[in-house]
């Protein structure tokens, strides 16, 4: 039986001082905690309150990725933000793994209204970022970043991009981002692993920047990039055996790895027997229920038994993570993934956080946008969009 239950968001690093995920009473488990989630959180005031979701089955299609999708449309604030959990305030560093949910719905199904909805999400982060250091310079969560570069890949525009590069790669290049204006990457990537591990989830950091570095390498900026993937390989370095998040932090590291080209090999911690990505792929393969290879456990030493251990985030991105370094090898796999995640899919069209999982769970609309990333395609490889498209279980 689960005993304990984390959704991840996306670290939004700024000064000394970083939230824990605070643990949270769950209907039918012991514990349950917050989700990983953008470090160092503030809370943005929602205009008029999120909509509470569930309700009627949404039309047109209520399954699969148009399903999904427009379950994540009533989910949407007219500020165009969406919140981290149904009926939930509004944080400014969840909305970039939400929101390329809905921008990779958009890529696949061409409906306009998705589009629209990215759009904005995105003009709700730029011109004015709504989390800044004291000097007001914006304060980046580690997944913004990518769903903004994304967005001006998918639309032309470039104001998206262009603002990255101003405040953030600009700043990175300069020695000169973050609240003492004295972080380059490498330093950026420092302050994740070393916020984390103050946290005591030091195998969340590569998590967390996996989705920086492939942004940086969108980007063209491969100083940084290499930088961040220096600092993916520290945070598997300083991963032990059953670390709470090891699951997800090792799919966020090998997704890193797939997408950008640049090998790990950890020469320490719990990986130090791997000697490549490749090597890591394996076990990160091995990580799912013994009767469900598409269903990955929450953290790998969860019963692999007990089917309440499966998660939706866990699975989402170690698809995409084994997708994107060898879709000839782990496609079966993939494939029996996208299944687990489809079958988790409500009346309404949201995918649930984990098997049984109430509709309202703390982070699950952040995870719903994730399994969308996974069903979709569009966070992999350019080549590999073509896979995983069926919209029906």
């Amino acid at each position: 039986m689960r005993n304990y239950r984390k959704i991840m968001f996306p670290l939004a690093v700024a000064i000394l001082v970083a939230a824990t995920p605070v643990a949270l009473a769950q209907s039918g488990r012991s514990v349950a905690a917050a989700r990983p989630f953008p470090i160092d959180v503030q809370s943005l005031a929602t205009s008029g309150g999120s909509p509470s979701g569930g309700g009627a089955p949404l039309s047109p299609g209520t399954t699969g990725i148009p399903g999904g999708a427009n379950w994540l449309l009533t989910q949407q604030d007219a500020s165009g933000a969406f919140p981290w959990t149904v009926g939930g305030t509004l944080h400014g560093n969840t909305q970039g793994p939400t929101a390329l949910g809905m921008l990779g719905a958009y890529e696949v199904d061409s409906d306009p209204l998705y589009l629209s909805s990215a759009v904005a999400t995105g003009d709700f982060l730029v011109p004015t970022y709504p989390d800044t250091f004291t000097d007001g310079d914006p304060r980046f969560a580690t997944h913004n970043p990518l769903f903004l570069e994304e967005l001006s890949r998918v639309t032309g525009d470039s104001a998206y991009s262009d603002f990255v590069q101003t405040w953030f790669w600009g700043l990175l290049t300069a020695g000169t981002y973050g609240e003492t204006n004295d972080l380059d990457a490498a330093g950026f990537g420092a302050y994740v692993v070393a916020a984390r591990t103050s946290q005591g989830y030091p195998a969340l950091s590569p998590w967390d920047l996996s989705a920086t570095a492939i942004a940086a390498d969108l980007a063209g900026d491969t100083t940084a990039r290499d930088a961040l993937m220096g600092a993916i390989l520290a945070g598997l370095e300083g991963t032990t055996a059953g670390d709470t998040y090891d699951v997800i932090g090792l799919a966020g590291a090998v997704w890193a790895s797939g997408r950008t080209g640049v090998d790990l090999d950890p020469t320490a911690g719990a990986y130090a027997g791997a000697n490549s990505t490749a090597d890591l792929a394996v076990l990160l393969s091995g990580m799912t229920l013994t009767a469900d290879n598409g269903a990955w456990l929450l953290n790998s030493t969860a019963d692999p038994t007990d089917p309440a251990n499966a998660d939706t985030q866990s699975s989402a991105y170690a698809i995409m993570a084994l997708v994107s370094y060898d879709p000839v090898t782990y496609n079966a796999q993939a494939l029996a993934g996208e299944t687990f995640i489809l079958s988790l899919q409500q009346g309404t069209g949201q995918f649930l956080a984990y098997p049984g999982a109430p509709t309202a769970e703390p982070g699950g609309v952040e995870v719903h946008a994730e399994a969308l990333m996974a069903l979709d395609g569009t966070q992999v490889p350019v080549e590999l969009v073509s896979f995983v498209v069926s919209s029906t279980p």
